[in-house]
């Protein structure tokens, strides 16, 4: 059985067939579960991309020197290394079943930086060492090719164009990619940003399954969550103010403009949905913990029922803990 990843932690080995199909559907259904007005492509498109790009990303794991080397029984080596082998056979499938050298391109890095961050897209094709990468197909084609035929059939997707990579030709499509970057600076503002944000997109669709589905991880905890009421700060901060007197009095000249501040984030007419970006500046010690919280729920509750997420992004490690404590106090006394 080939596989994509060991035991541990009292979890079986993953097979690689499973960790592909986990990966790709993930993907596709979470586009689809989207509201998505596009204007380069169709939601329909775009989750078939990002299906391919599932279903390819770790397709180079298949040799038989990833396989001993996922078991222990082989050092890492050129030939061990998965990711540029993935991306370019990535890239042919994206050809073959979409017909768009733009999106094949973008595959094909998304899937060669799966294992770190995206970078330029200029690439020189002198600079790939495609050596290991021949070996790695003949090894494939020798050792497991009627095997991943299958399992890709299964899936709509023929691999005869495997035995048909003209290396010579990759490379120069690769030496194309210049004029490809510079197509895309030549873009319209909206054709550009668009662009930028579907390539990170799909880039984090990619890494956020894939770290996932290697976990093991059951999401099923979180089912039903975008349906709860939304924690509500301002009763959590009257709260305070009756039990803490003191502390929250209002004759205290820093409360009172904290209560200012919170205030006017609570009752702000302007946060809407309509609206895509805001921006909160206040001094420190203001409470904007407090006030990008009162935000997110403000703007939530004007949500869909089931709809829309609270990622919140902290800007230094050192005050994840003190942020941690004040939103679980809110959360818990909702």
């Amino acid at each position: 059985m080939l596989i994509s990843h060991p035991s541990e932690e009292g979890f079986p080995e993953k097979p690689l067939f499973e960790h592909l199909q986990n990966v790709s559907h993930i993907c596709r259904e979470t586009i689809a579960s989207q509201k998505l007005n596009l204007m380069q492509m169709n939601k329909m498109d775009l989750g078939k991309l990002s299906f391919l790009i599932g279903l390819f990303h770790d397709f180079g794991k298949a040799t038989s020197w990833f396989q001993n080397y996922i078991r222990g029984h082989e050092k890492s080596s050129h030939f061990t290394n998965h990711s540029l082998f993935s991306a370019i056979v990535g890239y042919y499938a994206v050809l073959q079943e979409m017909k768009n050298e733009k999106w094949a391109y973008i595959a094909y890095m998304i899937i060669k930086r799966h294992h770190g961050n995206l970078e330029s897209f200029e690439q020189c094709g002198d600079k790939l060492n495609l050596a290991p990468v021949k070996e790695q197909l003949k090894n494939i084609q020798k050792t497991c090719f009627d095997v991943l035929s299958e399992f890709y059939h299964r899936n709509g997707i023929e691999l005869q164009f495997l035995s048909h990579i003209d290396w010579n030709d990759f490379k120069h499509r690769i030496d194309d990619s210049d004029e490809f970057v510079m197509e895309l600076s030549e873009q319209n503002d909206d054709d550009s940003f668009e662009t930028f944000f579907l390539i990170n997109y799909l880039f984090s669709l990619l890494i956020d399954s894939d770290k996932q589905d290697a976990a093991r991880l059951d999401n099923s905890y979180f089912c039903g969550n975008l349906a709860e009421e939304p924690s509500d700060v301002m009763a959590y901060v009257a709260f305070c103010r009756k039990n803490e007197p003191k502390k929250f009095a209002e004759n205290i000249p820093i409360n009172r403009y904290r209560n200012q501040f919170l205030n006017e984030i609570h009752n702000n007419p302007m946060i809407t949905p309509k609206n895509h970006f805001y921006s909160i500046t206040a001094p420190t010690g203001i409470g904007k913990t407090f006030g990008c919280l009162a935000f997110a729920n403000t703007l939530k509750r004007q949500l869909p029922l089931t709809s829309g997420r609270i990622i919140y992004c902290l800007p230094y490690t050192s005050i994840i803990d003190q942020n941690y404590e004040e939103f679980e106090k809110i959360i818990l006394f909702n």
